[in-house]
């Protein structure tokens, strides 16, 4: 991960801080969810619902048991996997640019 962070990993690392009430500067891609995070089902969902809302997405519920990491937050959103970035997994709610 480079130094300079996109916007759209800085705003996963705010949710993910937020949901979990950690400092946003705590949050790193290698943390595991329920190990590190302490995140349970009602808090899963809870996060889930927050990546889908403000970041304009939907995640399959397929997906979710893909999901163990931060950075597994940051792949599935940002579509690098390649069987995660078709559409059965990730589909942007917004056209993608022309």
């Amino acid at each position: 991960m480079s130094i300079l962070m996109s916007e759209l990993e800085k705003k996963v690392f705010e949710i993910v801080a937020r949901v979990t009430r950690k400092d946003v500067a705590s949050i790193k891609p290698e943390l595991q969810l329920v190990a590190d995070l302490s995140i349970d089902s009602p808090k899963s969902l809870e996060l889930l619902c927050a990546l889908e809302d403000e970041l304009k997405i939907e995640i399959h519920e397929d997906a979710v048991s893909k999901i163990n990491t931060v950075g597994d937050i940051l792949t599935l959103v940002t579509g690098q996997v390649e069987c995660w970035c078709c559409d059965t997994f990730w589909r942007p709610l917004f056209p993608e640019p022309s």
